[in-house]
């Protein structure tokens, strides 16, 4: 069995599933594999609606959504490769808890984060033109660190995000705002640190001329949350989370916020709309010819 499952995971390998998803795939289907060996099962042709159920309610407590889609996917994969017959997973529903909705960061709290930098000093002008581009744009933290200087379009007023999840690359707007800190900097702080590193194509370098990592664009928000004394810390995630839901309560359209944020499926974007619900009596007013 797990020579298929090899197999499995090198189609969504080429399919352009980044290396952590395939491995989380990859504990999810062995750990379902040494399932099924303890039960006597040793080929995927054997496994039946019966015992996916009899699976499910094992782990019923303990068995997130994403494990039970690998799974499913796992044997949808295997039907249409013709290496079962029927998709035993077909017909089966998994009860899992229901989706936690994304946390909100209080009213007043994003201004007053966006503000915390010292734009005096060459490293808080850095910060204050990162935190406006996260706020401005949804830009995931992993996508920053890639970012380079001709991703950034001032004409336009947007920025490519390249290699973003299943690495897609998206075009995204950028406000004014955050376009006009972003030259600030790009005037007065990263020359400084660029000089230590010439050539070095990174947006946002750290004082050593180095591009930043993830795990210091994390601190550097973690820095700001202790200096405001916020309740709860602010983090890329959730700036991320403020980006969709205030654009959602400013009108925004629903398959447009899926390709700024760059879902694959717009049942994730759909989830913001719990926490900014759309005005539907004002959206058909404005939309519909005979509103």
């Amino acid at each position: 069995m797990s020579a298929l499952v090899e197999l499995h995971l090198g189609h969504l390998q080429a399919r352009g599933y980044a290396r952590a998803s395939i491995d989380k795939r990859r504990w999810y289907l062995q750990h379902f594999q040494r399932w099924l060996a303890r039960h006597g099962f040793t080929d995927e042709k054997d496994v039946t609606a019966a015992v996916l159920d009899a699976f499910r309610l094992d782990h019923i407590k303990h068995l997130p959504r994403q494990r039970f889609h690998a799974i499913r996917q796992y044997f949808q994969w295997l039907t249409r490769e013709k290496h079962i017959l029927l998709d035993p997973s077909a017909d089966l529903m998994c009860s899992s808890p229901p989706r936690r909705l994304p946390w909100e960061i209080p009213p007043g709290d994003v201004q007053r984060f966006l503000d915390a930098p010292d734009v005096k000093r060459p490293g808080g002008l850095r910060d204050r033109a990162l935190l406006e581009l996260v706020y401005s744009s949804g830009i995931r933290r992993k996508e920053l660190t890639r970012l380079t200087l001709s991703d950034i379009d001032f004409a336009q007023g947007q920025i490519t995000i390249r290699q973003g999840k299943m690495k897609k690359d998206r075009l995204v707007p950028v406000g004014k705002t955050a376009l006009e800190w972003i030259g600030l900097y790009l005037k007065d702080a990263r020359p400084r640190y660029a000089s230590k590193t010439p050539g070095v194509p990174f947006l946002f370098l750290t004082r050593r001329g180095n591009g930043m990592d993830s795990m210091i664009i994390g601190y550097l928000f973690a820095r700001y949350s202790r200096k405001l004394g916020l309740e709860r810390p602010i983090t890329p995630y959730a700036m991320r989370h403020a980006f969709a839901t205030h654009l959602l309560r400013g009108g925004a359209n629903l398959v447009a916020l899926q390709k700024m944020l760059g879902h694959e499926s717009l049942e994730s974007t759909q989830i913001y709309t719990y926490v900014a619900p759309i005005d539907l009596k004002n959206a058909h007013k404005e939309s519909h010819p005979n509103g």
